[in-house]
C-alpha cells in the first residue's frame, strides 16, 4: 500500500491554477464553474462538467453542499472531484461525483474530513482520505476502476455506506481504531474489506460482505473485533492471489481477534480463519 500513501501525500503540494471568481451569496459561496478555489461555505449551484479538478478547499471548517448536483470528470486520473488540502473539519455532502480520478480526496494532513451523502463512481478510486478522524456515511461507492473507498489515518468511521463493484477491494483502511458498522461492500474485485497490517483496534460489525472476488473481510491487525457480519460467496477469484490459501474464505483475521459472524458459500468450504468467527 506504500504507492497510495505517497500518492495522498503528494496532493499536498499545490498547484496553482486559474479559477473562475467566486459568486457570493449570505450563505456563502455560490459554485457554478470547474475549478474554484473554496475558502468559505458553499454550495454547488448546477451540474457541472470539468476537464479537472471540480472543487478545491483550501480553508478549514466548511462545508460543501453539492446541493443534489452532479460534478461530471473527463477520466482524467489525476483529477479531483472535491480536493480538500491540509485543511481540517471539512464536510462534503448531497451529491454525485463521477468520473475523476479521485472523487473525494483529503490530503494526508486534512484531519476530520466528513463525507455524507454522496455517490462517488466511475472513477479510479471513488473516496481516498489521507488524514484522522474520517467519516463517511449514508454514501455510495461504486464501479471504480481500484478502490470504492481508501483510508490512510487512524480513528475512522464508515458507516451505512455501500462500496460496489469496484476494481480492487470495496473499502481498504489503513490506521488505527477505524469502526465500520451498517456497510454492504459486495461485487468487488479482491476484498470486500482489508484492514491493513498494523491497523490495531478495527472493529468491523453489522455488515454485509458477498461476492467479491477474494476474502469478505480481511483483517490483518491486532485486536480485532468482528461481529454479527455476514460473509457470503466470496473468494471465487481467489487462485488470482498471491496468497490463494487465504483468499477463498468469507473472513481472515491474522492478528488478535473476537467475535461471531455468519459465513456461507464461500470458495473454501473452511468459511473462516480462524474458525471461531464462524
Amino acid at each position: 500500500m506504500t504507492g497510495y500513501r505517497v500518492v495522498l501525500a503528494a496532493l499536498a503540494t499545490v498547484v496553482l491554477v486559474a479559477v473562475a471568481p467566486e459568486a457570493n451569496s449570505a450563505s456563502g459561496t455560490l459554485l457554478t464553474t470547474c475549478g474554484q478555489l473554496v475558502t468559505t461555505n458553499a454550495t454547488v449551484g448546477n451540474d457541472l462538467t470539468c476537464t479537472g479538478d471540480g472543487i478545491l478547499v483550501v480553508a478549514p471548517g466548511i462545508t460543501i453542499n453539492l446541493n443534489g448536483h452532479t460534478l461530471n470528470g473527463d477520466g482524467g486520473a489525476a483529477d479531483r472531484g472535491v480536493n480538500v488540502t491540509a485543511v481540517d473539519n471539512v464536510t462534503v455532502k448531497n451529491g454525485v461525483i463521477r468520473s475523476f480520478g479521485i472523487g473525494v480526496v483529503g490530503t494526508a494532513s486534512a484531519d476530520h474530513l466528513t463525507v455524507t451523502n454522496v455517490v462517488a463512481s466511475g472513477g479510479v478510486t471513488g473516496i481516498g482520505i489521507g488524514g484522522d478522524l474520517a467519516s463517511v456515511s449514508s454514501s455510495v461507492a461504486a464501479s471504480n476502476s481500484d478502490a470504492g473507498i481508501r483510508i490512510f489515518g487512524d480513528t475512522a468511521s464508515v458507516k451505512s455506506t455501500t462500496s460496489s463493484g469496484n476494481g480492487a477491494s470495496g473499502i481498504v483502511i489503513n490506521g488505527d481504531g477505524a469502526k465500520i458498522s451498517g456497510v454492504n461492500a459486495s461485487g468487488n474485485t479482491t476484498f470486500g474489506i482489508a484492514v491493513d497490517l498494523g491497523s490495531d483496534n478495527a472493529v468491523v460489525k453489522s455488515s454485509t460482505f458477498s461476492g467479491n472476488g477474494q476474502t469478505g473481510i480481511l483483517s490483518e491487525g491486532n485486536e480485532a473485533k468482528l461481529n454479527g457480519n455476514r460473509a457470503d460467496g466470496n473468494g471465487f477469484d481467489g487462485d488470482a492471489s498471491p496468497f490463494p490459501q487465504i483468499a477463498k474464505l468469507g473472513i481472515v483475521a491474522i492478528g488478535t481477534v473476537a467475535g461471531k459472524n455468519i459465513a456461507r458459500g464461500n470458495n473454501d468450504t473452511s468459511e473462516c480463519l480462524p474458525a471461531l468467527l464462524c
